[in-house]
């Protein structure tokens, strides 16, 4: 029994090799990793243990794929973002410049009915619709002013015809009945 083995460590291996040199390779090989469980025995235990290895592998494969997703996700919503910005930006810009063309306009049309309705201020002429200088545009918002104050003025005495008008009716309910 012993006398092939005993043969075969005692003389060269085929190729070349002998016992001791194929020794030292093995051990260069697995040195390193013996040293790294050493440092680690959390490692060497779960080696130790293949069950324990087994769940921890599943789990840490689950929380690797839910990171993975996590940051799949991520990359997708910010290249979206990136595409989706000059079409964003152009939408903010056109909505921008009709927002001011309209109070433009709008405060164009005002000036020029503020000046028609009213005959006891003299007119600007084209100095209220493009306001120039500090003065103009003063005059402007108090002629703007004035004009709120009297609609709010206006509106104020027709709330109370009319809530006359309810209690009027409400009083000739309750006498119905």
């Amino acid at each position: 029994m012993g006398g092939i083995e005993a043969a075969w460590g005692q003389a060269d291996m085929p190729w070349g090799f002998n016992q001791s040199m194929l020794d030292r390779f093995w051990e260069s090989l697995t040195a390193p990793i013996w040293d790294w469980l050493n440092q680690y025995p959390v490692l060497y235990w779960l080696m130790l243990h293949p069950i324990w290895l087994l769940v921890t592998l599943v789990t840490l494969l689950f929380l690797l794929s839910g990171l993975l997703g996590a940051i799949a996700r991520l990359t997708e919503r910010l290249w979206l973002a990136i595409l989706r910005s000059p079409i964003t930006l152009m939408q903010w810009l056109w909505r921008g410049s009709l927002f001011l063309l309209s109070r433009l306009f709008a405060a164009k049309s005002t000036a020029v009915h503020s000046v028609s309705a009213k005959s006891s201020v003299p007119t600007l002429g084209t100095a209220s619709l493009t306001p120039s200088t500090s003065l103009t545009s003063q005059v402007t918002s108090q002629d703007r002013l004035t004009e709120v104050l009297n609609r709010l003025e206006v509106l104020r005495q027709e709330q109370d015809e009319l809530l006359r008008e309810v209690k009027l009716l409400l009083g000739t309910q309750s006498v119905s009945r």
